[in-house]
């Protein structure tokens, strides 16, 4: 009998728990949340402080190992040159090396011709004012292909703080304005979702137009402009 009243005691509990928590979360999630989504982007320009120049020797000849030769000689000087403008070995590193023979074909029959060596470094350049001082330096030297001209950002860390920041009080801005009109106010941040895209070196093919420059007299014009950090959030707010 004991155990009897001992059980439905137990259950009876149990019961008056459940309900208890059932009523709780009615009254917790039985009203739908109002709330207002917006995004908004902050974008920061700042000036680029770093320049990568991919830079090659290409020499031809009939035989091997002269064009292998005097494609050495070649890129020699030309590391020396860029040695000479102020920068150190650790700013150089080859990127590409490769030989190959020419050929053709003339009545199903393969015909070759010279070998061509090509000898690929990168050089970068930590003060962008010396870019165009370098590429003449180098072309004088005996660089005689320019892949690229890349700009950059070494740190962009304060950048991309700005950013959020400005793309945060965008976002409000708008919450505000979108609320207000609808007769009533923003609360509390229930999401925040950031689109951040990492930056990429700006990248600028050489032509031939700046290759003839590097020969004449005087210095290849280079002009790095400003490069643009920018973040997008998307906000969603408790309304009031």
């Amino acid at each position: 009998m004991k155990n009897k009243i001992k059980n439905s005691a137990v259950i009876f509990a149990i019961l008056i728990a459940a309900i208890f928590t059932s009523s709780c979360a009615t009254g917790r999630f039985g009203r739908e949340m109002r709330t207002v989504s917006v995004i908004g982007t902050g974008v920061v320009s700042i000036k680029p402080d770093q320049a990568t120049i991919v830079m090659s020797v290409r020499t031809s000849n009939a035989d091997l190992q002269t064009a292998v030769q005097d494609n050495a000689k070649k890129m020699n000087s030309v590391q020396q040159a860029v040695l000479s403008v102020g920068l150190s070995k650790d700013d150089i590193s080859t990127q590409n090396y490769n030989i190959h023979r020419e050929y053709t074909w003339e009545n199903n029959r393969q015909i070759f011709g010279n070998y061509r060596v090509s000898n690929e470094i990168l050089v970068t350049v930590s003060d962008i004012e010396k870019a165009g001082t370098l590429i003449d330096t180098a072309v004088k030297a005996g660089a005689n292909e320019f892949s690229s001209l890349n700009f950059g950002v070494s740190d962009t860390t304060g950048a991309v703080e700005q950013a959020r920041i400005l793309a945060m009080e965008k976002a409000e801005k708008a919450a505000k304005i979108l609320a207000t009109t609808g007769g009533t106010s923003i609360g509390k941040i229930v999401s925040i979702q950031e689109d951040y895209v990492p930056y990429n070196d700006s990248t600028r093919m050489l032509n031939d137009g700046m290759l003839m420059s590097a020969k004449a007299a005087g210095p290849t014009p280079i002009n790095a402009g400003n490069t643009d950090i920018s973040v997008t959030v998307h906000v969603t707010y408790a309304l009031q």
